[in-house]
């Protein structure tokens, strides 16, 4: 997947960004069918020289898939622009009839090839308005050209003439591209059409063994490095194409010491990519606008304190193992807690249990039965509760009848409700009741619903959710999405220190036999049973009678049945 975003990546960075208009969102639309992200077409859109921030997102935000534009179309307007994937053969299209003339401008003509143009080229000094502006002076300058006054080269309507230039080399050394940068206030960067930039970079002084090399967007950001620590510093043009870079330098050296230095905008990526290919990152001070960048900050600080922030870059959290080691030693000497209860041993704290039984037996009722005897410490059915909040979330019955519930629950044992409601917090959420949804056979995700209940769990001893039926908005067989939605209350269980009770419907067999015997005290997937840690099932027998059986447990010895 990573080698095919890559891919998709280069083929986007090898099309001119300064497309007509229809050429460019049809580019967009495609990058995002091939699978990249909004920070990779905005940073090619900012090649443009009419790139508007604003209107790059909004235009991104109006892609909608499926509308006839595919990942093939990326890949086949880079071919038109010379991209070729990696060192095999020219990409072949079929047989077409012939363009117009405007489509054929596209390809390059010989005085526009970057050997070409180079060839032409005048030799850089510090004197160019854009070197003066950014610093840019020292020895690495010879490396670096300017289009002569008077020449023909025209890019996008412009006309480079005075432009500074800066060689795109690949990673054999090899001429690529041409980045061209007109003076301050005469234009934008451009690239060279028909050359791709995709992993192409220009290295400002000589790399050392064992020495740092930095990382950045353009040139002036690369430059200011190499003058603040005498190291080598690598212009990737354009923050889409440093990851490129940094992977194929981490392929070919894995000592190398890479420092990626982002402008204000692009940390959160540069520790994505520092933690894939064990890299450092130099980070601009908090506070700084966007896209301020080092450049900004050397003629602002100085190169000193520049080459100080340099020597303090860190390496990126490491993300927490997924499969911790368990302390075998200690188990005597530092013992862990023994499992701790709500109510009796039916309800462990930090785990989720499950509450089945056949539609309109009283599970709701005596759900809120426990609700009101943990929140006022009161014991139910002999088994004393530990008192403290209660949440009781509502999906299949509204306020309404909760509340005449309550009433009748509050008349028979003599309860005042303005004390209750001190520790019970009742949700009605029978208009957004979904907590977690999933389509076919994805592992799906949670919902607003979920974030919220998730705040009024905050500080609970108890989440009583009622009913898994109306919460779970995915496939009941489906193992896969049944562990995670159970996953995602277990979340809230560990978070707050709480018992989560999940009530749910039985199968078919047993709401049919109305007891478990030959049937399931759930419906669905095994995965209902196997992942929750304790497990209850409730049946009225034809006298009326209800039982309360409890068919599994993990922490404790399972408790005899009773009835009342």
């Amino acid at each position: 997947m990573a080698a095919d975003i890559d891919r998709a990546r280069e083929a986007l960075q090898a099309i001119p960004p300064d497309v007509p208009r229809d050429d460019w969102v049809r580019a967009g639309m495609a990058a995002q069918a091939a699978g990249l992200e909004f920070a990779d077409f905005d940073a090619w859109s900012a090649g443009a020289t009419n790139y508007d921030a604003r209107a790059c997102r909004d235009t991104w935000r109006s892609f909608k898939p499926g509308r006839g534009v595919g990942a093939g179309t990326l890949y086949r307007v880079a071919a038109e622009h010379g991209w070729r994937m990696g060192e095999s053969k020219p990409l072949q299209h079929p047989q077409q009839a012939p363009r117009k003339a405007t489509q054929s401008q596209r390809k390059p003509v010989p005085s526009m090839t970057p050997a070409d143009v180079w060839a032409r080229c005048e030799s850089a000094t510090p004197n160019h308005p854009y070197c003066e502006r950014k610093d840019i002076d020292g020895a690495p300058l010879a490396g670096l050209r300017v289009v002569p006054h008077g020449d023909a080269l025209r890019i996008a309507g412009q006309n480079m003439a005075g432009a500074l230039v800066v060689p795109a080399l690949a990673a054999d050394g090899t001429l690529q591209s041409l980045q061209l940068i007109p003076p301050p206030g005469a234009g934008k960067k451009l690239n060279l059409p028909g050359a791709p930039m995709a992993g192409a970079r220009f290295i400002v002084s000589t790399p050392e063994a064992g020495q740092p090399m930095y990382l950045c967007e353009g040139i002036g950001q690369a430059w200011a490095c190499w003058q603040a620590t005498g190291h080598a510093a690598i212009c990737c043009f354009g923050w889409g194409n440093l990851g490129t870079v940094a992977r194929a330098i981490r392929k070919g050296d894995t000592a190398a010491r890479l420092v990626l230095v982002p402008d204000v905008g692009k940390e959160g990526d540069a520790l994505r990519i520092a933690a894939e290919l064990d890299c450092k990152v130099a980070t601009m001070p908090e506070g700084e606008p966007q896209n301020f960048d080092c450049n900004d900050f050397a003629q602002r600080e100085g190169a000193d304190v520049l080459a100080d922030l340099l020597e303090r870059a860190s390496e990126p959290p490491r993300p927490a193992p997924l499969l911790p080691v368990v302390d075998v030693a200690g188990v005597l000497s530092h013992p862990s807690a023994p499992p701790r209860f709500v109510w009796g041993q039916y309800l462990p704290r930090q785990q989720v249990a499950l509450l089945g039984a056949h539609g309109g037996t009283g599970k709701s009722t005596i759900a809120l039965m426990l609700a009101v005897c943990v929140a006022s410490g009161r014991e139910l059915f002999g088994h004393e509760t530990e008192q403290g909040r209660v949440v009781f979330a509502s999906l299949e019955d509204g306020a309404d009848v909760v509340r005449h519930r309550l009433a009748f629950i509050c008349q028979q044992w003599g309860m005042a409700p303005h004390a209750l409601a001190q520790n019970l917090v009742i949700a009605d959420g029978t208009s957004h009741p979904e907590l977690f949804t999933a389509e076919r056979r994805e592992q799906g995700h949670t919902t607003p619903s979920y974030a919220e209940l998730r705040e009024l769990a905050k500080r609970a001893a108890l989440l009583v959710v009622d009913n898994a039926s109306d919460a779970y908005g995915g496939d009941e067989i489906q193992r896969q999405q049944v562990r995670a939605f159970i996953r995602c209350l277990a979340e809230i269980a560990r978070a707050e220190d709480c018992a989560v009770l999940l009530l749910a419907h039985v199968d078919k067999g047993t709401s049919r036999t109305r007891k478990a015997e030959g049937g399931e005290g759930y419906s669905g997937s095994t995965a209902w049973n196997n992942s929750v840690r304790s497990r209850l099932f409730m049946a009225r027998a034809e006298d009326g009678t209800l039982s309360l059986e409890h068919q599994k447990s993990n922490l404790v010895r399972q408790h005899v049945n009773y009835g009342t």
